[in-house]
């Protein structure tokens, strides 16, 4: 009994510590937002393929590394608190797709200035 709760224990202190030096040498994993990602977010939602989590994870997630996708985040909320349906066939009404669309044509005017 006692040796059993010793290996358990001294197992349990292996698993932590290889955890551990594991995410010293390769660092913690992180989820950063990019400009891609919500360009992929706004095509799946303007073609009706995009999910309710798909919206969640994008709404609820911070973006505190780059001022301009913080503010792009908050246009796409401003936008969702009036015509965000959610559930339906397509999760936002007619009026917040062609508002979404107008975001998704300046994120991709923007990406043919900088090539």
């Amino acid at each position: 009994m006692v040796a059993t709760f010793l290996m358990t224990l001294a197992l349990a202190f292996v698993v932590v510590l290889v955890a551990l030096l594991l995410f010293w040498k390769f660092g913690v994993p992180f989820y950063r937002v990019e400009k891609e990602n919500i360009v992929k977010l706004l095509e799946l939602i303007l073609s009706g393929q995009a999910t309710e989590s798909d919206w969640d994870v994008f709404a609820g997630y911070p973006i505190r590394h780059d001022a301009e996708l913080e503010r792009i985040q908050q246009r796409c909320l401003d936008i969702a608190e009036q015509h965000y349906t959610g559930g339906q066939r397509a999760l936002f009404s007619e009026e917040g797709l062609a508002e979404l669309q107008k975001i998704l044509d300046e994120l991709n005017a923007e990406s043919n200035e900088n090539q």
